[in-house]
């Protein structure tokens, strides 16, 4: 889908060397023998760091020195299991550890989802890290990556994006309560979508989702897919998805590729991403920057990445928001290029007459008339 003018490229391309000397001697660490550290969360407003590994989350301060560990495992379970006991299951659960696959902040307390009870999600105590008694949903695919948002509206939601698969039935994206993890009661998923997603499963469509970010209430997820998805040969991918958080019926979503490259090479697979402020090269400069490390892949057709790396940054405002709006017009004009994502079912013009889309526009206008202010 990369439609020439529309791809976001990148501002500064920065190659980096994978023999490159260690400065590890020079700052402190934290090991855990048995920890396999997953995943890492940072907690602005505590200043700490959070850590998911086996069986255990860790909180450490901005020094890396353990500050408090909870745990989350191991766990009586079996994979065919999909509730955790006392419910009844026709296997015999065994002991089984649980590796944290997604940390995320929800006001005094800490989501944390594993790889037991096929992915479900469980609340932890932000103070302490003890865990919180409820019933357990299954939420995330244990076999991919799985990012989410959590928005602070009056009734809030947690948007939850992860590979979808068939037991249980799990969509690629969805809108979830943060209080319970159901599927929120306002989520409009359209037939055409439910049949895109039944065929993704069936085909066996893999998603990574590597990073998640909110900015004027607007969802933006970084991912990595086959964009052949659908047909014999394969080429993975990354893109970058908006999706305005107020859009339950999900016709504010759009996708365009983030492209990375240096000396004519492309660099094609995400493997982390943030986003954080740009060092300022004029006086009370506050540019943020999405900052995205990409891997070259040897073969189109595979998810592993060579040891040949890359790191890109991008603007949000010049480059990720002004594409998107680009793309938005181009969608207005009759351009449904924009909008053709087979796996998510999009492939009709939502443009005109959508007041998300107007919503955004509005956003974006006020946004780049203050600054010329």
């Amino acid at each position: 889908m990369e439609v020439p003018g529309m791809v976001l490229k990148l501002l500064i391309t920065l190659i980096v060397i994978t023999s490159s000397p260690t400065l590890a001697n020079y700052y402190n660490k934290y090991k855990d023998p048995t920890g396999n550290f997953s995943t890492v969360l940072f907690d602005v407003d505590g200043n700490n760091i959070l850590i998911g590994g086996l069986n255990k989350v860790y909180k450490l301060n901005s020094d890396l020195e353990l500050l408090v560990q909870g745990s989350i495992g191991p766990k009586m379970d079996h994979p065919d299991c999909q509730a955790p006991p006392p419910a009844d299951c026709a296997q015999e659960r065994t002991i089984r550890n649980n590796s944290n696959k997604l940390l995320q902040l929800y006001g005094d307390k800490i989501i944390s989802c594993g790889t037991v009870y096929q992915g479900s999600c469980e609340f932890l105590y932000r103070s302490n890290l003890t865990s919180i008694a409820q019933e357990l949903v299954p939420v995330i695919n244990t076999e991919g990556k799985s990012v989410s948002i959590v928005s602070l509206d009056a009734e809030p939601k947690l948007f939850i994006g992860t590979s979808p698969v068939s037991e249980p039935d799990l969509p690629a994206y969805a809108i979830r309560s943060p209080l319970n993890f159901e599927v929120h009661k306002e989520q409009s998923v359209t037939k055409a979508q439910k049949k895109a997603t039944d065929n993704a499963i069936r085909d066996g469509f893999v998603i990574d989702f590597i990073h998640a970010f909110v900015s004027n209430k607007i969802n933006y997820f970084v991912m990595v897919y086959d964009e052949k998805y659908g047909e014999t040969t394969h080429k993975y991918q990354t893109y970058i998805a908006h999706h305005c958080q107020s859009d339950p019926s999900y016709l504010s979503y759009i996708e365009l590729p983030l492209v990375c490259r240096h000396n004519g090479q492309s660099y094609t697979l995400a493997q982390s991403a943030y986003l954080a402020k740009r060092v300022p090269s004029q006086p009370n400069s506050s540019e943020l920057v999405l900052v995205v490390t990409f891997g070259m892949s040897e073969n189109a057709a595979s998810l592993i990445p060579e040891r040949k790396s890359a790191v890109c940054m991008y603007s949000l405002t010049d480059t990720i928001e002004y594409s998107f709006l680009e793309a938005y017009k181009a969608c207005a004009r009759g351009n449904t290029t924009f909008k053709t994502i087979k796996w998510a079912g999009h492939n009709q013009n939502t443009c005109t007459n959508n007041p998300h889309w107007v919503s955004f526009f509005l956003k974006i206008f006020i946004v780049k008339n203050s600054q010329v202010q």
